[in-house]
């Protein structure tokens, strides 16, 4: 018999069989191969008492066979050594520049500059990036800076800016990242492609390697040139893997995914400066994750038990320095452990068992909670107790408007973050501490509630009917605005124009459902960005508060547009817009995107004297040499 595959194709690891069952599985991939029978091979072997062997007649023949050889030996070493170098190596190619086109439209943007112009000296100028698709946004989502994060960590979130680009998932690949050779940090997540091979032997400045997404954990670690710069990686837990971890002598935190099919985990106990640990897993089988009790250093641990099959975390009392936490797990079904973690300030629940919150209660020095999709949880009122909580997440729990009931946030005067299903939303009614609120309403949202947080600067509606949108007239503060996919168009009381007539400065929009009274819209000068993913489709056409017609046409959509004189980038993706023309009113305008349009001409943008960018892609143009050489042009 033989196994027919060793070494997994899809990824690289070692797969282990018993010769006695037809299949064997990759413990890291979980890709199938067969075990195929073979009928034996018989072979013939004949012996002579004596070979004759005839002398050459002249050396010239001699020659002859001497240059053969020397002739064949230089053909074939050099193909042998490639051979036997990429036998020992399942690292991919290198790329010095981006070959994609959703990497080629980001480096140029970011950069101000034709991609055909830019070199390796201008990529290095690029020292993070963080990406992941977003599916309501329609493309990958950037965060990028050209700091060295790990040198003003204290201001460098001042100096994140963040790109849009307009694409289908998948459409982005990880080697076309990787490209980035300067990158000191880099996080990526869903939606990015990676074929295993990841080749980071080129990336000497690289300190920090994060993914979100297992299928972009890392597979060869070996290829990072400089470990000992190593503060951060994700990487699939191997033997082999873990081994070659011990070069990485500063790492500080780490995630692994299949933690539990390796028995050299332990090792990791070597790693002195390891203050971070995430162990992700969609394993069959039951987690032992008591090789964690020995980490007492540990600061922060993430658990991702996907499957539900870590049966034991016992191994939490040993862990008296985490101040971090973070477990999605079924299999949770208490958490007494908290008393043994004094310096606890972040704390996430999710997916558990959990029947209460008890242990928590009085815990004044823990800052954020997360408490979600958790099915047993019959009383919060134990949050209240919480005084020093500044970020609250409390989502998709079975029967919310019964248990909210037990729910009083009104102790808590540090709050700045929430995110709340509408139930909740009496709970933080007039409290004049909270910033950004993030709401996923079940049924009808009275806006009315949301209004009372004169403090607000960030709002974000991710789905329900909206009632009296007009009330969100009275946050003074207001700054940012989004509206999600799932909200509703159906609503009495008003319409949703009063969104174009706030004070604000981003207006997102990514619902293709909503009502509008275009006569009630005014002249804006204060939002900056506004970004309309579905258009104009779909949207409906108000006037004296009566439905007329089926949608908004196309000329009340540019009417409303023209009076956005203030701003500065404009993305309208998937719609029905045929013509520029309101762009003529927006002088700032530095972007546009109009991708999946039915925009034929270029006109409108002409005398447009701060215009940079242009991304049209899926239109009918055709005369782009009607704009200055200086605006970039992405079709």
């Amino acid at each position: 018999m033989k196994l027919v595959k060793l070494v997994c194709p899809n990824c690289g690891g070692k797969v282990k069989a018993d010769p006695s069952l037809k299949t064997a599985e990759c413990k890291y991939c979980h890709s199938e191969f067969l075990i195929d029978d073979e009928e034996p091979t018989i072979n013939n072997y004949y012996t002579y008492d004596k070979t004759n062997v005839r002398k050459p007649d002249s050396k010239r023949v001699m020659l002859g066979i001497i240059a053969f050889f020397v002739i064949l030996s230089m053909i074939t070493i050099p193909m042998l050594m490639h051979l036997g170098s990429s036998s020992s190596s399942n690292s991919g190619k290198v790329q010095d520049l981006p070959e994609g086109k959703v990497m080629k439209e980001f480096v140029a943007v970011a950069l101000e500059k034709d991609f055909d112009e830019i070199d390796q000296e201008d990529l290095a100028k690029i020292k993070y990036v963080s990406v992941r698709y977003d599916k309501m946004k329609q493309g990958y989502d950037f965060q990028y800076s050209f700091e060295n994060y790990f040198k003003n960590k204290a201001d460098f979130g001042d100096s994140i800016k963040h790109l849009l680009i307009s694409s289908e998932e998948y459409n982005l690949e990880l080697n076309d990242i990787l490209s980035l050779q300067a990158l000191v940090k880099l996080e990526v997540g869903d939606g990015i492609k990676s074929d295993y091979n990841q080749n980071l032997s080129a990336m000497k400045d690289l300190q920090s390697y994060k993914s979100t997404d297992q299928t972009n954990y890392l597979q060869n670690i070996e290829t990072i040139p400089n470990p000992e710069k190593m503060k951060d990686i994700s990487i699939f837990a191997s033997d082999d893997q873990i081994e070659k971890l011990m070069d990485f002598k500063n790492l500080e935190s780490i995630a692994l995914y299949e933690a539990n099919s390796t028995d050299k985990i332990g090792d990791l106990t070597k790693l002195k400066k390891l203050k971070s640990v995430e162990v992700v897993a969609y394993s069959n089988e039951n987690w032992d994750l008591s090789w964690l009790s020995s980490m007492k250093k540990l600061t922060s641990l993430k658990i991702s038990d996907i499957g539900g099959k870590v049966d034991d975390f016992t191994f939490l009392y040993s862990l008296n320095n985490l101040d971090h936490l973070d477990i999605y797990s079924e299999a949770l079904r208490e958490m007494e452990f908290v008393h043994n973690m004094p310096k606890l300030i972040s704390l996430s629940l999710e997916n558990t068992s959990l029947i209460n919150l008890e242990p928590l209660r009085n815990r004044t020095a823990m800052s954020e909670l997360v408490v979600g999709y958790n099915g047993n949880l019959s009383n919060l009122d134990v949050i209240s107790t919480l005084t020093g909580l500044t970020k609250l997440k409390i989502i998709d729990i079975a029967n919310v408007h019964e248990v909210s009931k037990t729910l009083d946030l009104h102790t808590l005067r540090n709050l700045e973050e929430v995110s709340v299903d509408n139930w909740c939303m009496d709970t933080i009614a007039d409290l004049p501490t909270i910033k950004c609120l993030e709401i996923d309403a079940t049924g009808e949202l009275l806006m009315d509630k949301v209004a009372t947080l004169k403090g607000l600067e960030t709002l974000k509606l991710r789905d329900g009917n909206l009632d009296n949108f007009e009330a969100l007239q009275a946050l003074p503060n207001l700054k940012h605005l989004i509206l999600g996919a799932d909200v509703s168009g159906y609503y009495t009381g008003g319409n949703y124009a009063t969104m174009f007539n706030l004070p604000i400065e981003t207006l997102e929009v990514y619902t293709s459902s909503l009502y509008l009274d275009v006569s009630q819209v005014q002249q804006n000068a204060t939002i900056k960005k506004l970004y309309f993913i579905q258009g104009n489709n779909n949207l409906t056409k108000l006037e004296n508060g009566n439905e007329i017609g089926d949608s908004l046409g196309i000329g009340d959509f540019s009417e409303i547009l023209s009076k956005m004189i203030g701003v500065e980038e404009l993305v309208i993706l998937n719609g029905k817009v045929n013509s520029l023309e309101f762009a003529s009113m927006m002088p700032n305008l530095k972007f546009i995107n109009i991708s999946d349009n039915y925009v034929k001409d270029l006109d409108a943008l002409k005398n447009l004297k701060n215009l940079k960018f242009v991304i049209c892609h899926d239109n009918s143009i055709s005369n782009y040499k009607v704009l200055d050489k200086k605006v970039l042009i992405f079709k």
